[in-house]
């Protein structure tokens, strides 16, 4: 089974023990209950520095709590996300497909 990622971040904010206030007085600046609620409902996405915040409560990265698919640059082994280039930025490979 796939979770969201407001799935996922209720999980981990449960595996802590927290409610959504306490929750989200773990951010700089906090983040109100109600935008616990509107991340966990899949209506808002945090901002980057919050995501990477979650990732390190959950133990885990940002990447996984986004679902996203890597591949590796068959020429200089650049780590590219899947549905995002048609060819490597680093060398100029073009992706297989």
């Amino acid at each position: 089974m796939s979770y969201t990622l407001g799935q996922k971040i209720k999980l981990i904010r449960i595996e802590k023990g927290l409610t959504m206030e306490e929750f989200g007085k773990l951010f700089k600046p906090v983040a109100s209950d109600s935008i616990v609620s509107r991340w966990e409902r899949d209506i808002s996405t945090p901002i980057n520095h919050r995501l990477k915040r979650i990732a390190e409560l959950g133990n885990t990265i940002v990447e996984q709590l986004l679902n996203l698919e890597f591949e590796t640059c068959t020429n200089c082994s650049f780590n590219l996300i899947k549905k995002e280039y048609n060819f490597c930025p680093i060398c100029g490979t073009k992706k297989s497909s």
